[in-house]
């Protein structure tokens, strides 16, 4: 009759060498796998982030209603009234809004006045 056990068999150094090494490589696999997975996690973490962005900006935008965009204006002094003055877009000449004229320029405009009476007297 034949039966069949598990028995108990020691390694020949030859094995215990072979699976060290394969040890070794199968460890280091590990490392590398844990290594890449950190720097695409930190990738993909990076990429959400700056899409999380994108979207607040936008969301931003939207309840707003506007944004703010650099561009050179313009200023016409004392219109549409005297002691007011006009804020303009310079490439178009379109309108931003309307203020009173501070101290300094209502006096400037009175030196600029001035300047202007002198000189038609010449």
């Amino acid at each position: 009759m034949k039966m069949t056990e598990e028995v108990k068999r020691p390694f020949t150094a030859e094995e215990t060498s072979r699976m060290k090494d394969e040890l070794v490589f199968r460890v280091g696999a590990i490392y590398e796998l844990r290594s890449r997975k950190k720097a695409m996690t930190s990738a993909i973490a990076s990429e959400i982030l700056t899409a999380e962005k994108a979207c607040s900006d936008l969301q931003q935008k939207l309840a707003l209603g506007y944004e703010l965009e650099e561009m050179e204006i313009g200023v016409t002094f004392d219109e549409p009234s005297v002691g007011e003055k006009t804020v303009f877009v310079a490439s178009s000449g379109k309108p931003i809004r309307v203020e009173k004229m501070t101290p300094g320029e209502l006096q400037r405009q009175l030196f600029d006045r001035e300047d202007l009476d002198e000189d038609s007297e010449s």
